[in-house]
C-alpha cells in the first residue's frame, strides 16, 4: 500500500495525463489432504503491483514496483511457520520513437507466441515458479533489463531485443511444496548417509558427523535456509554482458487474414541445470562411504564444486501463425532448440536438440462463453536413455479452458485442465470470481492433480523420479480464497 501511495504522489506531481494504479491481492491456500508429514498445509500469499505511466519526450515513461509476502505454515511434526517478503522492480522504462525506430528500454516483459496454456515459441521471457500453479497470471512473468528496437509498419515489422544480463526463472530449490528438493529430503539424505559406512575405524565418526548435519539442517530457521537457497541459485551464473548477454530477433508480418511471426534467440537456459560431482554421486548411488584406506584418494578425486549448476547457451528459432476460420480462432506455433537441458538421475543433465509444435483453437460462442483447446508435441532428437520427467523421444500433452461471464459480467467462472498424455497425469484449476465493485472482487478456486506415479516424498524420489512434472508435486491439491483491491 505504501508503494502505491508513493507512486501516486509521484504521478500527481507530474503531467496531467499521467496515471497510477495499485493492485493488492492476498490469497489463502489450504491443503485439505494432509498426505505428507512435512508439507505446508496452509499458505498465505500477498501480491502487490503498483504501476504508473506518463508522457515523456517523443514517448511515454512507465514505472512499476512489485512485491509479495509469503507465509507457509506446516501442521505436522517437525514443521514450523516461515515468512519471507520480496520486493523488485516491475516493468519499468521508456517507450517512444527515435526517428524511424520505435524503442522500448528498461526492465521489460517480452512475450512471444500465441498459445496460452501450452506455449511453444514463448521462450525468451522468465517466469516465477515459486508457488507453482498458485501464482496469478498477472504476476507470473518476471521482468528483466531489455532493449527493444523496432522498425517497419503493420504489414512487416522487425524487432531486435538485447538482454545484457540474460533472464532466469525464479525456481524454488529447497524446502517448500514446489521445490526441486521438497521438505525433509536433504535431512533424509544426511540421516541415511550416517549408516552407509562399515569401516570399523570410521563408521562411528561418520555416523555422528552425518547425523549431526541432519539435525542441524532440520533445525535451520527459514531465513537461513532461504539465504542458502539464494546462494545455490546463483552458483554458476555467468558474468554480465559478455557471458550472460542474450539477443533475440522478431519479424512480424500479415499475409491476408494470417498474422505471422518469425522469432530467433541466442540465449541461455531459463532453468539452472544442476550437476553433482561424479565421485559424490557414486556414493549416493551405491549408498556406501569410502573406508580409511580409500579416504585420501577419494578426497583428492572430489571436485571443489560438489554441487554446481550451469545455464547452457542454446539457439532458438520459432514460427507463430494465427487467423480466424469462420467463428474459430486458430493459432499454431513451432520451435527448434539446439541444446535443450534434459534432467538425468542423481542431479546430472544432458543436452539434446528439440523440435516442438503446438496448435490452439478457440471459440467465443457469445460474449458470455469462451472455449479453448490446445495441444503440444515435443521431440528430443538425441536424449539419454535414463532421462527424467520427459518423454523419450516424444512428449505429448493437451489442454482445455473455459471462461464464462454471468450476472452482467460481475461473476466470472473459469476452468483450465491440462493432461500429460505421455505420463498419464492430470492437472485442473477451477475458479470463480465475483466483482462487488469496480475496485474490489473476491475469488474462490482449487488446484487438483492426479498421477499414476506417487508424488516425490524422499530424497530417493528426487534423484530418480519416474513420473512427470505434474506428478512430482501431485500431493499439493488445495483450495484457495483471495480478494483483490484495484485502485
Amino acid at each position: 500500500m505504501h508503494t502505491g501511495l508513493v507512486l501516486a504522489a509521484a504521478v500527481a506531481a507530474g503531467a496531467d495525463d499521467a496515471r497510477a494504479h495499485v493492485t493488492v491481492q492476498p490469497r489463502v491456500v489450504v491443503d485439505l489432504a494432509r498426505d505428507r508429514p512435512q508439507e505446508d498445509t496452509i499458505e498465505s500469499w500477498t501480491w502487490v503491483h503498483a504501476r504508473a505511466s506518463g508522457p515523456a519526450a517523443n514517448g511515454r515513461w512507465f514505472l512499476a514496483v512489485q512485491a509479495d509476502y509469503a507465509v507457509l505454515i506446516g501442521t505436522g511434526p517437525g514443521t514450523d511457520v516461515e515468512a519471507a517478503p520480496n520486493l523488485w522492480v516491475g516493468e519499468s522504462g521508456w517507450a517512444g520513437d527515435i526517428g524511424p525506430v520505435f524503442v522500448r528500454a528498461g526492465h521489460l516483459i517480452e512475450r512471444w507466441g500465441a498459445l496460452d496454456i501450452l506455449p511453444v515459441a514463448d521462450v525468451l521471457g522468465a517466469r516465477d515458479l515459486r508457488a507453482g500453479p498458485l501464482v496469478p497470471i498477472d504476476h507470473a512473468r518476471v521482468p528483466t533489463p531489455t532493449l527493444r528496437l523496432e522498425v517497419g509498419e503493420d504489414k512487416l515489422r522487425a524487432g531486435l531485443l538485447v538482454l545484457p544480463f540474460g533472464a532466469q526463472n525464479r525456481v524454488p530449490l529447497w524446502g517448500t511444496d514446489y521445490s526441486l528438493l521438497r521438505q525433509g529430503m536433504v535431512e533424509g539424505l544426511l540421516a541415511d548417509a550416517s549408516t552407509w559406512s562399515d569401516d570399523p575405524l570410521l563408521a562411528e565418526q561418520l555416523s555422528s558427523l552425518f547425523g549431526g548435519l541432519s539435525d542441524s539442517v532440520a533445525a535451520l530457521d527459514a531465513q537461513t535456509r532461504r539465504g542458502l537457497e539464494a546462494g545455490l541459485g546463483t552458483t554458476g551464473t555467468p558474468r554480465p554482458l559478455w557471458e550472460a548477454g542474450e539477443v533475440g530477433l522478431e519479424v512480424q508480418s500479415r499475409l491476408g487474414p494470417v498474422n505471422l511471426a518469425l522469432t530467433s534467440a541466442w540465449m541461455r537456459s531459463r532453468v539452472p541445470a544442476p550437476r553433482l560431482d561424479p565421485q559424490l554421486a557414486s556414493f549416493i548411488t551405491s549408498q556406501t562411504l569410502p573406508g580409511l584406506a580409500e579416504l585420501e584418494s577419494t578426497t583428492a578425486a572430489l571436485d571443489s564444486d560438489l554441487l554446481s549448476s550451469d545455464r547452457p547457451r542454446t539457439l532458438q528459432a520459432g514460427l507463430t501463425a494465427d487467423t480466424l476460420v469462420g467463428a474459430f480462432g486458430v493459432r499454431a506455433e513451432g520451435n527448434y532448440t539446439s541444446a535443450m537441458v534434459v534432467p538425468m538421475p542423481y542431479f546430472d543433465y544432458a543436452l539434446s536438440p528439440q523440435w516442438a509444435a503446438g496448435l490452439g483453437i478457440d471459440r467465443a460462442t457469445s460474449t458470455r462463453l469462451t472455449l479453448l483447446a490446445e495441444g503440444r508435441w515435443r521431440h528430443l532428437t538425441n536424449p539419454p536413455s535414463d532421462a527424467l520427467m520427459v518423454g523419450l523421444p516424444d512428449h505429448l500433452d493437451v489442454a482445455a479452458g473455459l471462461r464464462s461471464s454471468l450476472a452482467r459480467d460481475r461473476l466470472t467462472a473459469e476452468l483450465v485442465v491440462l493432461y500429460d498424455i505421455t505420463f498419464g497425469e492430470l492437472g485442473a484449476q477451477p475458479s470463480v470470481r465475483y466483482r462487488f465493485a469496480d475496485t474490489f472482487d473476491a475469488g474462490l478456486g482449487a488446484v487438483v492433480f492426479a498421477s499414476p506415479t506417487a508424488a516425490a516424498v524422499t530424497w530417493t524420489d528426487a534423484v530418480d523420479y519416474g513420473g512427470g512434472l505434474i506428478g512430482y508435486a501431485s500431493d499439493t491439491d488445495a483450495l484457495w480464497l483471495d480478494v483483490r483491491w484495484m485502485h
